[in-house]
């Protein structure tokens, strides 16, 4: 019986060097499986990190990109207040080249005006100097006739004495 019994203790340690040689395979097997899962785990956590910088870069360039397009707008405003402004102006420069352009055919008209009008102050200033010389020579007329009929009437008087 002893002689079984070590036997057996021997066939069961095979068994458990059979077992335990197995099941140190399959450890090691599992062992590399963990690794694996180990090494894809942290290929997976490097991607997700990946994927959050990227999210992270595309949030502030998405923020970067409002504000560009938020100041855009306000700029956008302002060319439109400055063409606004611009309309204006050249409005009110035409009102006034306008206005001057009618100021400046009115002063031409004036201008017309006063030259006709100078044109008839020296014809009526030559034709009252030709007629203070006619009245002049009227007048140098009449006292020539008055002291001739003066002489006359003192020789008619000296004549009927």
């Amino acid at each position: 019986m002893k002689q079984s019994q070590v036997n057996e203790l021997e066939s069961d340690i095979a068994n458990l060097h059979t077992q335990l040689s197995d099941g140190q395979t399959v450890l090691s097997s599992v062992k590399e499986m963990l690794a694996r899962a180990q090494q894809r785990l942290q290929e997976a956590i490097n991607d997700v990190a990946e994927k959050d910088r990227q999210l992270v870069e595309t949030i502030a360039q998405n923020q970067a990109m409002s504000q560009v397009l938020e100041q855009r707008k306000h700029e956008d405003a302002e060319v439109e207040e400055l063409r606004n402004n611009l309309v204006a102006k050249q409005q009110s420069i035409d009102s006034i080249q306008s206005r001057v352009t009618d100021a400046e055919a009115a002063r031409q008209h004036k201008e017309v005006l006063e030259f006709g009008a100078r044109q008839e102050l020296d014809i009526a200033r030559e034709e009252v100097k030709r007629l203070k010389e006619e009245v002049s020579g009227l007048q140098t007329m009449a006292a020539n006739a008055e002291k001739n009929a003066q002489a006359v009437s003192a020789e008619m008087q000296e004549a009927m004495k």
